[in-house]
């Protein structure tokens, strides 16, 4: 019997402790809902993921003449603009971060929850320390000088994109995302649960 009491309490401890947003490898801190289907703009920079291992693009939402704008920078230095002009995309744009901004790219190997050759993922385009100590919601990352790194422009902070990690050890803001096909639809997607 104490055996069985001792048994009932491990496995409690370690099913309340297994749960919860600590847990999880995606940030809570800063809503996430992004969603877009390249097939209405298979030309943008946000199409040249797919399947492109080491890709990357930094994509902010912001307003240009009246018209919700998705202003896009991958990072061999090419722009493009996509201008949100349905409802069903201007739906499907919750939210994007701790302040309208996300990096997202494609990795080649899977990851831990798909058998595919590449995986995607998505970070917030903050710097986490600013945001996090000096409260600074202007540290918008920009891609820097060499392979597969983003920097902080105020305090300088330089970040991989293959790691999510500062040669300090901090840690990029980090969402879930993929790309999904239903249909004519090719949506690609970046979230941190939320809906």
């Amino acid at each position: 019997m104490k055996y069985l009491n001792s048994l009932l309490i491990c496995i409690s401890i370690l099913l309340l402790t297994s749960c919860g947003k600590e847990s999880s490898q995606w940030n809570y801190d800063y809503y996430c809902n992004f969603s877009l289907d390249l097939q209405y703009h298979p030309t943008s920079k946000l199409a040249t993921i797919r399947e492109n291992a080491n890709r990357f693009v930094i994509v902010r939402d912001t307003t240009i003449s009246k018209i919700r704008t998705l202003v896009c920078t991958a990072n061999d230095g090419t722009k493009d603009k996509i201008q949100l002009t349905t409802d069903a995309e201007l739906y499907r744009l919750k939210g994007m971060g701790a302040s309208r901004g996300i990096i997202i790219g494609c990795l080649f190997g899977a990851d831990a929850t798909s058998d595919a050759a590449y995986s995607y993922i998505a970070y917030d385009d903050q710097c986490p320390v600013c945001v996090k100590t000096d409260n600074t919601w202007h540290a918008h990352l920009q891609f820097g000088t060499t392979y597969n790194t983003v920097v902080c422009p105020h305090c300088g902070r330089t970040y991989s994109l293959t790691t999510a990690s500062s040669t300090d050890g901090n840690r990029l803001i980090t969402y879930g995302a993929g790309i999904e096909y239903s249909g004519s639809q090719i949506m690609l997607y970046a979230h941190n649960g939320g809906s």
